[in-house]
């Protein structure tokens, strides 16, 4: 039991303890907020990237679809990468698959996870940056954010 370990301990004992304590929640209030900046500016550029997904590769594409879902579409990784190479695919064919070329054409028999991945792929491809004209400089692109980091900081320039 603790508290028959606790009541053993003299007061000195105890004060180290609680200092202790003390140091190891303020190094974890630390590192939490460390590991949020960081999460944040992971998220930021996925973003940004995922705005950018008529010029992704045929790996950019199979790389998009595997997190999908916490990795639900793995099992056709071989064959999604072996026909989008094959066909030298870039992110520009997205926005013209539909769910029977998922079916036939990389062997998603599944009517579930063809329909989902039509659905995930339609939501990427709406969401693209919008095409800003120069003379509306006020205007913000979908997906545009302003960077969460300080540019004063040291490594605050993530491209």
């Amino acid at each position: 039991d603790n508290g028959d370990m606790i009541d053993a301990l003299s007061l000195k004992q105890l004060y180290f303890i609680k200092n202790k304590l003390n140091d190891c929640f303020m190094k974890h209030d630390i590192l939490t907020k460390s590991l949020n900046k960081l999460n944040e500016c992971v998220n930021y550029k996925v973003n940004d990237r995922e705005c950018e997904w008529e010029g992704w590769s045929a790996d950019d594409i199979v790389e998009w679809i595997l997190q999908l879902e916490n990795g639900r579409f793995k099992p056709y990784e071989d064959t999604l990468r072996q026909e989008l190479n094959d066909g030298d695919a870039t992110g520009a064919i997205l926005p013209h698959l539909d769910i029977s070329d998922w079916r036939k054409s990389f062997s998603i028999k599944n009517w579930k996870d063809a329909t989902d991945l039509n659905r995930y792929k339609n939501i990427l491809v709406t969401n693209k940056k919008e095409e800003v004209d120069v003379n509306e400089e006020n205007i913000m692109a979908v997906h545009e954010y302003p960077s969460p980091f300080d540019p004063a900081e040291e490594g605050a320039d993530t491209k």
